[in-house]
């Protein structure tokens, strides 16, 4: 069985034990069926990313929640 390399976002310390895919540096990353986020403490980046994937559009809700403001973080 071949095993499918996707990207994906994780913390830095556990790169190395990485056994396929490729480490993007970023928060929330979707890939296909997949979507990750770098730790527990990025819920509302991996929500709003959920959101588009599912097809919504999720700028009102960042408007309304200051997370724009924040400057997403």
């Amino acid at each position: 069985m071949k095993q499918e390399s996707h990207d994906f976002s994780r913390v830095e310390c556990q790169e190395d034990k990485l056994l396929s895919g490729k480490f993007v540096k970023e928060v929330v990353v979707a890939d296909e069926n997949l979507i990750t986020s770098i730790g527990p403490a990025t819920p509302f980046p991996m929500v709003y990313k959920m959101a588009e994937v599912l097809g919504v559009d999720p700028s009102d809700v960042k408007e309304k929640t200051f997370y724009n403001f924040a400057k997403g973080k």
